[in-house]
């Protein structure tokens, strides 16, 4: 047999035949990971793009591994191509870094300061006692659920002795519930032709809205979720004074349909943005749709919480108003 011949090249031996394949397939990878990105530039026109978006840190990482690989190879039209790849995905994200409306971490004592968690129990997770140690251990002003469905509804009844006031409608498995420490009057409605749920509650000195909207996962899906969002984004508008949104949104900082929201200049808690909380059991996946944002904050802090047998990890945010 003919033996390939080896070669120095910038720091490493690779075969004439060996360094083709790594071309090809680098060129293939780049490719794809080229129309992914301009994809989810088009969303939501391209339903597909509402898909894509949320997973834009994983691509980027993509572009970046490809961009490392051709700068090995010192071939420079692949390390050209790698850039223009790797900026096509990077900017869409430094934008809305830019332009999202960061809250400072609380400093010290606050006398108006409020709690939140904000928690997907997943309808068939049946794992009660775990959501209810870790309400009691982070012990928030106010706890919001979703996807409580009626098993849910009976399982967290022990959280009466802790929260006298609450809303535990039965809306089937998209249900969604909120304990709270202090009275508050409660509005629900029905967004789509998937009626789902968005609450409004009034509290003596605050709005708190609890939503969750459809994934986007099929054309019709992607234009429920989108027309869910700009609903909210409506009733954040009319709203006047403090304002808490919580929930999960189905929803990224990178996606379009973020977009009505952060026109209405909602305010995320200091950790908020990048992070991790879905699903719980694929961290490769990893994205930040459970949120809790704020409208008239002075400050604010979020962390995700340990998981509790759900696929979302529940949220915390703390608020100065």
């Amino acid at each position: 047999m003919k033996a390939v011949v080896s070669f120095w090249d910038g720091g490493f031996f690779m075969g004439d035949m060996m360094r083709n394949r790594v071309r090809l397939c680098l060129s293939i990878g780049l490719a794809g990971i080229a129309l992914v990105g301009v994809a989810g530039l088009f969303a939501p026109v391209l339903w597909q793009g509402e898909m894509i978006n949320p997973f834009r840190p994983q691509i980027l990482a993509a572009s970046l591994t490809t961009l490392a690989a051709s700068i090995l190879l010192r071939d420079k039209l692949l390390i050209n191509l790698a850039i223009v790849v790797m900026t096509l995905n990077a900017l869409p994200m430094g934008e809305r870094f830019i332009t999202m409306q960061r809250l400072p971490a609380p400093a010290g004592e606050v006398h108006n300061r409020i709690s939140i968690v904000s928690a997907n129990v997943l309808y068939d997770n049946y794992e009660f006692e775990r959501i209810m140690t870790m309400v009691r251990r982070e012990n928030p002003d106010i706890f919001v659920a979703v996807e409580t469905s009626p098993p849910w509804l009976y399982g967290l009844k022990p959280l009466r002795t802790l929260y006298p006031y609450r809303m535990t409608p039965d809306l089937g498995i998209f249900g969604m519930s909120v304990y709270a420490k202090r009275p508050f009057k409660a509005h629900i409605e029905h967004v789509g032709r998937s009626d789902m749920p968005l609450a409004k509650l009034h509290f003596d000195d605050l709005t708190l809205f609890v939503a969750h909207p459809m994934p986007p996962a099929t054309k019709r899906l992607t234009q429920e979720n989108t027309h869910y969002l700009e609903i909210l984004a409506e009733r954040v508008k009319a709203t006047p004074g403090n304002v808490i949104i919580a929930g999960d949104l189905n929803t990224t900082l990178w996606s379009r349909n973020m977009a009505p929201l952060l026109a209405e200049k909602v305010q995320w808690p200091h950790g908020s943005g990048l992070t991790h909380t879905w699903p719980s059991d694929r961290p490769w996946l990893a994205i930040q749709i459970d949120h809790i944002f704020a409208k008239g904050a002075t400050a604010g802090s979020y962390k995700v919480l340990q998981a509790v047998g759900s696929d979302h990890y529940p949220v915390r945010a703390d608020l100065s108003f």
